[in-house]
């Protein structure tokens, strides 16, 4: 098994095997965020589902089936540190579901706008690819069987 390093970073390897990827958003100018709206999607967004929508990678043979175990949202001052734990992630997945949460976020989307997203598959339904800007890797674990 190995951590493939990319625009996003991800774990190849078995379902045991995890990861934990931490993005540092910052806010400029004067932006008003509903926390508590982006938090309200976080449980349409994780478990095991086809993350196909939230990614930009051409098509390929790879399964785009992923689990999210965990999405933790946390403001500090002018900053949003979104941590999001799983399986494994496709590329720009993280990117993705940040600017989709952020326009949750901004009441540009529902919460439940989520689970209509997951379904259609469709990359041009979900929200923007935020910058790269403050994405971090910060464990990886593998599986010992």
């Amino acid at each position: 098994f190995g951590a493939m390093d990319g625009a996003t970073k991800y774990v190849k390897g078995d379902a045991s095997a995890g990861l934990i990827i931490t993005f540092v958003n910052v806010i400029g100018g004067t932006v008003i965020l509903a926390l508590e709206a982006m938090r309200g999607a976080i449980p349409y967004l994780t478990g095991t589902h086809d993350f196909k929508a939230f990614t930009s990678a051409k098509k390929g043979k790879k399964s785009t089936v992923r689990t999210i175990e965990r999405i933790d949202l946390e403001r500090t001052g002018d900053e949003i540190q979104f941590t999001y734990t799983g399986d494994g992630f496709l590329y720009h997945m993280v990117r993705i579901l940040t600017g989709t949460l952020l326009e949750v976020g901004t009441g540009k989307r529902e919460p439940e706008d989520m689970k209509t997203i997951l379904e259609s598959g469709l990359r041009e339904k979900a929200g923007p690819l935020v910058p790269a800007k403050g994405l971090t890797l910060v464990k990886v674990w593998y599986s010992l069987s």
